[in-house]
């Protein structure tokens, strides 16, 4: 009798250690794969867009650019075509 319960009691405890192992298994590699796209989406992001925001900070004091159109810059600076442009939609 004392070995049946102790059989049944070990039994059940390996398979709760097991349940508790395959749900840790799953949360870690939950986290490994968040991390994994917080990585790439820190390589991918900080190059292109760190460049714009060091740009505004550290720049000359320029308007930002928006584009080139046959060789001219379009910027919103005061008295350009954009600008006018930009205004009277805004009217």
């Amino acid at each position: 009798m004392i070995k049946l319960v102790y059989y049944k009691l070990y039994h059940e405890g390996y398979r709760t250690l097991m349940a508790q192992e395959k749900t840790k298994t799953k949360k870690d590699n939950t986290k490994i794969g968040a991390v994994i796209i917080l990585i790439i989406s820190a390589i991918v992001f900080i190059p292109f867009g760190g460049y714009e925001v060091i740009q505004a900070f550290f720049g000359k004091n320029k308007a930002p650019l928006f584009g080139k159109y046959n060789g001219k810059e379009i910027r919103y600076e005061p008295g350009t075509t954009f600008t006018r442009a930009t205004q009277n939609l805004a009217e």
